[in-house]
């Protein structure tokens, strides 16, 4: 399953099929790639495309945790340990994590040569879809307990308690590992029962079955009641800063006009008079007027000017200032990015610039909310990338930050478009056709900072959209993004 095979032919024979194989090599991070492209397709068919990134995430897991058993006992033969003597086991798990688990991304294991292998395999049934993912490894005692106590987590039992991950050992494994699967697993509706292991001499096997009808439960409903309650709580769009869009707008409206109405508010006039000098605007006007600055910024970033300073004024004080600054930070060069990807585009560069300003609007509301109440989910998210966050989010509280901030922009009358763009943000894949080229560029920019923050991977990002903008080769990709980041600091440290 590499990017030269053709992923609808792949679907396609699923279908006609009804079972599809694939033995995995080694560690290949192209297929794992590709993996969410194909697993997309099908549930697209199946009518489960919402299951998209749980699923994804879930077979990533155990993809990966089959592979770092694989690399357990290459380690440990190399080391000349038992993985079936306590005290062997022991001494080599400490280097194990230290030698392996922590430089994972570096390790290049090739199955064969070793004599295991990893064996994927996709079934059709009347009722859904089986995955099942097996190899020829047998486990130890030590490795089958642990296997079982993570299986067994019950967050129904948690609840809310930021101490959940206390007496869950995760020495073995990078992240949440298989306590993340049984969370999802339990808060889509697919449930824990529908996840099978196996293990004997012969080898580990894993089976998943996802039905046709899922019905997903909301665990912490009051939680959810009370983001919507906020949303709906917060004032509505500031009027003097409405009437001045509506100005923006007017066929009979001039500059002059414009220029002379944003000057009765000081903290508007200032943050104009500081664009227009910025290096995003060439001019030979050091010191501009109001009406000067007005027209080197131009009318329609004028008014996407607005429509932020509008949300920035009805935010501010919701989340403490450092955070608030570093939402704003993040904001603005998603921002910056997402308008480079589309700087041949003039049609579109305005709104996708906007579009990424306010990316982060749901994400306010819900650190709005006290430290006690979103310990738990922030424990869960904190280093995780925003595709990661977003389904953690939808399964613990039922809702997610692109969701709450596309319910803001509707309160506020945002433009279509934009709040189009806010609520896709991290679904690409499920857009139409005709607003691809709106929101590609927000998802894509979002994942290049998240890259540079070293909490999204390049491997993850979708495959299409990394095809529209020719980035698919990570050396290409790479380059870019650092001329981008380049660009960014020349234009904000001024």
């Amino acid at each position: 399953m590499s990017h030269s095979v053709d992923q609808n032919a792949l679907t396609e024979s699923l279908l006609s099929n009804r079972s599809l194989v694939y033995e995995l090599q080694g560690s290949d991070d192209a297929f794992l790639r590709n993996l969410n492209s194909f697993t997309h397709r099908v549930l697209s068919e199946l009518d489960l495309l919402f299951l998209n990134e749980p699923i994804f995430i879930i077979q990533s897991e155990l993809i990966t945790n089959f592979l770092k058993a694989c690399a357990k006992r290459v380690f440990f033969e190399r080391q000349g340990l038992s993985l079936s003597e306590a005290a062997d086991y022991q001494k080599g798990m400490q280097s194990f994590r230290t030698e392996v688990l922590e430089k994972w991304d570096s390790q290049a294991i090739r199955l064969a040569e070793h004599g295991m292998r990893i064996v994927i395999t996709y079934t059709l049934t009347d009722g859904g879809m089986l995955l099942t993912i097996e190899n020829n490894v047998e486990i130890s005692p030590f490795e089958y307990e642990r296997i079982q106590k993570r299986l067994s987590f019950d967050v129904h039992s948690v609840g809310i308690d930021p101490d959940f991950t206390g007496n869950i050992d995760l020495s073995e494994g990078g992240g949440l590992g298989l306590i993340l699967i049984t969370i999802l697993l339990q808060n889509t509706g697919i449930g824990r029962k529908n996840l099978q292991f196996h293990a004997d001499k012969n080898g580990t096997r894993m089976k998943l079955f996802i039905p046709l009808h899922v019905s997903r439960p909301v665990i912490e409903r009051h939680l959810s009641e009370r983001v919507i309650g906020k949303v709906e709580a917060l004032p509505s769009f500031p009027e003097h800063i409405r009437r001045l869009m509506d100005l923006c707008d007017s066929p009979s409206s001039g500059l002059d006009l414009i220029a002379s109405h944003i000057g009765r508010d000081p903290s508007l006039t200032a943050q104009i008079l500081k664009l227009a000098g910025s290096a995003g605007y060439i001019t030979r006007n050091k010191n501009p007027s109001l009406l000067e600055a007005v027209q080197i910024v131009g009318l329609n970033q004028v008014k996407s000017f607005l429509l932020v300073a509008g949300v920035r004024t009805i935010l501010t004080g919701l989340v403490p200032r450092e955070r608030m600054e570093e939402i704003w930070e993040s904001s603005n060069r998603i921002s910056f990015f997402a308008g480079q990807l589309v700087r041949d585009k003039r049609e579109l560069k305005e709104t996708v610039i906007v579009s990424g300003l306010l990316n982060d609007l749901g994400r306010i509301v819900i650190y709005s909310f006290s430290e006690e109440d979103f310990d738990r989910l922030r424990k869960l998210t904190g280093k995780e990338s925003s595709e990661v966050q977003v389904v953690l989010e939808e399964t613990t509280l039922g809702i997610s930050f692109p969701e709450i901030g596309a319910m803001l922009a509707r309160k506020w009358n945002f433009p279509e478009n934009i709040l189009y763009a806010i609520r896709y943000q991290m679904r690409p894949l499920h857009v139409d056709e005709s607003r691809e080229s709106l929101v590609y560029p927000v998802y894509l920019a979002r994942c290049m900072a998240e890259v540079l923050k070293g909490c999204q991977q390049f491997e993850y990002i979708e495959y299409r959209v990394l095809k529209a903008y020719g980035l698919l080769d990570r050396n290409v990709f790479n380059k870019t993004l650092a001329e981008m980041e380049e660009r960014f600091v020349k234009q904000y440290s001024v």
